[in-house]
């Protein structure tokens, strides 16, 4: 658990020690002074109803380094950063969040993106969610909004072979 930057920092780098799933819950609103160091293992990250400020720095981002591991976001509430969430490498799963000028942006090959129950507003760089994917990769965004957005609400580029499947969501600008 954790309710600082340095015990999320801290936790992170004990995460990357420890090869396998580890979950990070916040037990109090965090407000960023710097980008949060980047995971390199499977990590699940709970919100617990509390708020990530992150100041305009970067939250939560993967090393972009290979082999694919999994990040699962839930009830994360994130504000005011550069890039809320950034995955290279990840399959990237995100559900009951909230993202207030806060972008997420997902990439990778041979990854699987799914979006379920989530807002994404008010992004001031780019567009609120991302999704660049290449080769057999499958992006699902369901029961989930994206609105007044620099660039776009949602913005999906898909490789060979990919899908995209979307259900019960908005998109407004």
């Amino acid at each position: 658990t954790v309710g600082t930057e340095t015990e999320l920092n801290n936790a992170i780098t004990a995460a990357n020690g420890n090869p396998g799933l580890d979950t990070i819950t916040l037990t109090a609103d965090i407000t960023l002074t710097a980008d949060v160091t980047p995971f390199t293992d499977t990590l699940s990250v709970v919100g617990a109803g509390f708020t990530i400020d992150g100041a305009g720095f970067d939250v939560f981002h993967d090393t972009g380094a290979t082999p694919t591991i999994d990040a699962t976001f839930t009830n994360v509430s994130i504000t005011n950063s550069g890039t809320a969430i950034s995955t290279g490498i990840s399959n990237t799963t995100i559900t009951d969040s909230t993202f207030d000028d806060a972008r997420v942006y997902t990439n990778g090959s041979g990854v699987t993106v799914a979006v379920t129950n989530s807002t994404f507003d008010n992004a001031s760089i780019g567009d609120s969610f991302n999704a660049n994917v290449d080769t057999a990769s499958t992006v699902t965004i369901t029961d989930s909004s994206a609105s007044f957005a620099a660039s776009h609400g949602f913005d999906v580029a898909l490789g060979d072979d990919s899908t995209l499947n979307v259900s019960g969501t908005t998109a407004n600008n």
